[in-house]
């Protein structure tokens, strides 16, 4: 769990630096588009991919502690049953 959020944490650092060598400097083009629009909308997009991102560690982490323990458990059930048959 440690290494997952030492992860996010990074990335969200680099998101972060990135946003700010990104920021747009003039908020109107020269040809009059908006450009603090595209940028706010590509910052939620990003966190949006972090938290799933998150998420789906998070997930795949307990599936495997999950069956990491069922087979300790199968292999302790059949160390059990060798030493009945003995």
């Amino acid at each position: 769990m440690k290494r997952i959020n030492i992860t996010i944490g990074l990335l969200f650092i680099y998101f972060l630096v990135l946003s700010i060598i990104g920021f747009p400097k003039e908020r109107i083009a020269p040809d009059g588009t908006d450009r603090l629009i595209p940028f706010i909308l590509v910052c939620v997009l990003e966190l949006i991919v972090l938290f799933l991102l998150r998420w789906a560690l998070i997930k795949r982490h307990k599936f495997r502690e999950h069956r990491r323990r069922e087979t300790e458990q199968y292999a302790h059930y059949e160390d059990e049953t060798d030493e009945l048959k003995q």
